[in-house]
């Protein structure tokens, strides 16, 4: 049995994903700028988000900023292992939400957007939004890499592509660059500390 159970990126999801993020660069801006949402409640939404994924780089960067912007381990343990039932309500919402939009592909469930975009409103409901597109297109493109490094291991995960693969790593190559670093040094140093 194949060992990769992440989500990753063909290239006709990878390029509607794209083109939904670019199409709103404007509004992704101006949710990093207008800080509607807290650091802490914008880095348990990124959790979230990585618990569905299972994006190792991502959650390795969004354990330690949200650490860094004040999430308690308690509640990043709870949101790497989906265990939102303690979390207020004012939070629990968007948690349950950003992971209902990651699990489905962003083909949400009607009611569900509704009563999510009823409590938070139309401005604060879009940069969460927001926040989950940018989280889960930089998780399934960490995953992807992911899946193309076990394909050099020759453990391909099913259903992935070479091709693919290799062409969502070359148009992503700045950013796979820099994880394919951060996942050297991090197997580096988790090797000098296990001495």
């Amino acid at each position: 049995m194949n060992g990769f159970h992440k989500r990753f990126y063909t290239l006709r999801t990878f390029f509607g994903d794209l083109k939904e993020l670019v199409t709103h660069i404007p509004a992704l801006i101006s949710t990093i700028r207008n800080k509607r949402v807290s650091r802490p409640f914008t880095e348990k939404i990124m959790l979230s988000i990585v618990s569905v994924n299972k994006c190792s780089c991502c959650s390795y960067l969004h354990t330690k900023t949200a650490l860094q912007g004040g999430v308690s381990e308690e509640e990043i343990n709870k949101l790497l292992t989906q265990e939102i039932g303690d979390f207020p309500e004012d939070e629990a919402m968007a948690i349950a939400f950003a992971q209902h939009y990651t699990e489905t592909g962003g083909k949400t469930n009607p009611e569900a957007e509704r009563r999510f975009r009823d409590y938070y409103g139309p401005k604060v409901s879009q940069d969460i939004v927001n926040y989950i597109r940018i989280v889960n297109f930089f998780t399934l493109v960490g995953n992807t890499q992911d899946a193309f490094r076990n394909r050099l291991r020759r453990k391909p995960a099913q259903k992935s592509n070479l091709l693919d693969e290799i062409l969502i790593l070359v148009i992503c190559a700045p950013w796979s660059l820099l994880t394919l670093i951060y996942d050297i040094v991090h197997r580096s140093n988790e090797a000098t500390n296990s001495l």
